[in-house]
């Protein structure tokens, strides 16, 4: 009788910690799926972007932008601040053809 019970608690003991490993990898793909991993395309304008800038400022300038065919009349309205750069997060919009962030 006392070998029945033990079976019974192994059992009852296997399905909660199966419950509960499913509940978190359920949880923690629910948490993946709503932080983005950037794309390839996202990680090549980055880079691209990291290119362009040459003084290091994490903005481009209008003469830096100039070297990737981006002309004043096209730069200045993307340039939502009127501060004279870009922004990564405005020249990400930018490029992927959404309005730039406001500030």
């Amino acid at each position: 009788m006392k070998r029945k019970y033990q079976v019974i608690t192994n059992f009852e003991a296997r399905s909660v910690l199966l419950i509960a490993t499913l509940t978190l990898g359920a949880a923690g793909h629910a948490l993946a799926r709503g932080t983005a991993m950037p794309t390839t395309s996202e990680q090549k304008l980055s880079g691209q972007f990291a290119k362009t800038d040459r003084d290091g400022s994490n903005a481009l300038h209008a003469e830096e932008a100039k070297s990737l065919s981006v002309s004043s009349a096209r730069f200045i309205p993307l340039d939502a601040n009127r501060d004279g750069a870009l922004s990564a997060d405005a020249f990400m919009s930018a490029t992927k053809g959404s309005k730039p962030p406001a500030r």
